[in-house]
């Protein structure tokens, strides 16, 4: 969505999205997964994309809430030995 010119742009104090979830035993997208287009119907917007290590490298805060399978005790690691903390 375009903004009009005259509107002001608030950045949200956090930005937290779903980017992949199990759906029907297959990891998928959550952009293509039912339950959270719903959420995108209503303005919410719950899906995003993922990140590699470098791009997560830039943030101050990282959030990993794991995930269908979990996460593994090698993707954790690697998320540790990143700049910023780690809350898992």
């Amino acid at each position: 969505k375009e903004l009009p010119e005259d509107s002001e742009v608030v950045v949200p104090w956090a930005n937290m999205k779903f980017a992949a979830a199990m759906h029907v035993g297959v990891k998928t997208r959550t952009s293509e997964i039912p339950y959270y287009q719903e959420f995108e119907e209503h303005g919410i917007p719950a899906s995003g994309e993922g990140m590699d290590l470098e791009t997560l490298a830039r943030y101050k805060y990282h959030i990993d809430t794991g995930g269908g399978g979990g996460t593994t005790w090698s993707g954790t690691l690697e998320k540790l030995g990143l700049p910023g903390l780690l809350f898992h």
